[in-house]
């Protein structure tokens, strides 16, 4: 596996805060899932779920353009081929495989470094951030779900998503924390789930108030 070691890595996912922290300076390597391709273009975009394959695929091929690398769970494109018609297709960069065994519930009880536990985009993003080397991690918009206001385009989770939050989500990145405590991991915004650790940092925010610096355009910024 290519590794980019010694760089400091932005999470980029979805939650009410991530508008306000996404401009968060000094990062070397971004990666996103899902609506965080519409706040900055990231150098990694891992794509998992046919709400994001749709919805961004105008953003997601401009974005791949200027450099930004797709990647996919190992398999998707033949449940997609199977769903859409045989000739679906769509370009990618990488395949995220090795996953480790155990349920989606209780998959953070089978984590290991290098592998990969099965979870939500943004929770793969994290763990891609990882198994690629990041000394320091800035995790935005990795808030959690609570049923309600859960994303920053103001729509809505459901009572699912809540439960998987603190079924796996939240045991989840803990314990990605505390497998990796030579790395740097800072949390922003309002978390939904518990998160401890002499490696942890956690920044409080406000989603109402204005971000800290103008980022331009999502297009705009360069492949490290």
């Amino acid at each position: 596996m290519h590794r980019e070691d010694g760089t400091r890595w932005m999470v980029l996912g979805a939650s009410p805060s991530a508008p306000q922290f996404h401009t968060v300076p000094n990062v070397d390597v971004v990666v996103s899932a899902g609506d965080g391709i519409l706040l900055q273009r990231p150098d990694y975009y891992i794509l998992t779920e046919e709400v994001s394959l749709r919805r961004y695929h105008d953003e997601r091929h401009k974005a791949r353009a200027l450099g930004t690398k797709v990647i996919i769970r190992d398999g998707l494109k033949a449940v997609f081929r199977g769903k859409f018609g045989s000739d679906f297709d769509f370009p990618c960069d990488g395949y995220i495989t090795d996953f480790t065994g155990g349920s989606y519930k209780h998959s953070h009880k089978h984590y290991t470094p290098g592998k990969y536990a099965h979870s939500c985009a943004g929770c793969l993003a994290l763990q891609w951030a990882v198994n690629h080397g990041a000394i320091e991690v800035h995790m935005v918009g990795l808030e959690g779900y609570t049923g309600g206001v859960d994303y920053f385009n103001g729509s809505q989770g459901n009572d699912l998503s809540a439960r998987v939050t603190q079924s796996n989500y939240g045991p989840l990145v803990q314990r990605i924390t505390e497998t990796h405590p030579d790395v740097q991991f800072t949390a922003y915004g309002d978390l939904k789930y518990s998160l401890t650790g002499d490696n942890v940092s956690l920044v409080k925010g406000d989603p109402t108030q204005p971000q800290p610096q103008d980022a331009g355009s999502p297009l705009e910024r360069s492949v490290q």
